[in-house]
């Protein structure tokens, strides 16, 4: 089993929540992929050191950002398509062609 974070904006705007039902907007699917739950926390934490550590709270979820209102999940890999970039742009995935088809190779996160 592998695992993803979810990316989630906290709407803000009363307005804009009322209308949408509800306070929490699925963004999507990190491209990233990570070997355990603890790993995807790490890489959160690594790369938002300003913010409390995404399994503060025992939940694997983090607190939104003040400033992106974005937050983040940790949720299992069910190759669901992957559209939000990593924190870091050297983090990307790389597709190669090859005569079968495409292939894809996520970085290895500890």
């Amino acid at each position: 089993m592998t695992y993803v974070l979810e990316v989630v904006r906290f709407i803000t705007d009363r307005e804009e929540w009322q209308a949408k039902g509800g306070k929490f907007e699925h963004v999507g699917y990190m491209r990233a992929v990570f070997c355990t739950k603890e790993a995807a926390a790490s890489y959160y934490d690594r790369h938002n050191p300003n913010l409390r550590k995404l399994n503060a709270h025992n939940t694997w979820k983090s607190d939104w950002d003040p400033e992106t209102h974005l937050l983040y999940i940790v949720r299992e890999n069910h190759g669901l398509n992957d559209t939000v970039a990593p924190f870091d742009a050297r983090d990307e995935p790389v597709v190669t062609h090859e005569a079968g088809g495409f292939t894809t190779s996520y970085p290895t996160f500890i």
